[in-house]
């Protein structure tokens, strides 16, 4: 049996407090974010450093978490990556090409940083179009990519398109291999 206490009552004091905007979804596009938080958690890949990312400007009160795996912990070279990240971050290229640096997280968090986001689509059943997509870009690429994205929108009238599309009438981009080989062979 629940105990339920429907006769409550407190005092509180509202007059400091904000209102808080309402978040608005994120969509595909370009954005500047802080970075709040830089971890590893052992528990889930002592290889790899998540971000917390707080979004700004018109889609602030959206945060979301990301992360990199540590240069040398896998076959791929992810070193470029971080070298965006860091370049996205403020720090500049001399800075970072003078050699071994040591990266931890009192180097990144409370920075800005600028990033492509393509949320995952809620459909999908495999591929990279399950997760979110981060792309942190160095300052000079993110201003050229957003001013081409932006643009790319306004002659298509609606948001840019920046995956394959199937040829019209044939089949949408959610139909399983199953289902698209079925409809070759009938």
């Amino acid at each position: 049996m629940q105990n339920l206490n429907t006769n409550f009552s407190f005092t509180v004091d509202f007059s400091d407090v904000e209102l808080r905007k309402q978040r608005l979804d994120l969509v595909e596009g370009y954005y500047t974010v802080k970075i709040t938080e830089a971890y590893i958690n052992a528990d889930r890949n002592a290889n790899r450093v998540i971000f917390k990312l707080a979004f700004q400007g018109d889609f602030e009160g959206n945060s979301k978490l990301t992360g990199l795996n540590l240069p040398g912990t896998t076959q791929k070279d992810v070193r470029g990556l971080w070298m965006n990240l860091m370049l996205s971050a403020g720090y500049t290229l001399e800075q970072l090409k003078s050699g071994s640096i040591e990266i931890t997280p009192a180097a990144l968090v409370n920075r800005d940083a600028c990033l492509y986001f393509r949320p995952k689509d809620e459909e999908a059943t495999d591929g990279d179009l399950m997760y979110d997509k981060f792309n942190f870009l160095t300052p000079s690429n993110f201003a050229s990519s957003k001013a081409n994205f932006e643009a790319r929108k306004q002659t298509t009238g609606s948001k840019a398109v920046t995956t394959a599309q199937p040829a019209a009438g044939f089949a949408s981009p959610n139909v399983s291999s199953a289902d698209l080989l079925n409809m070759v062979k009938g």
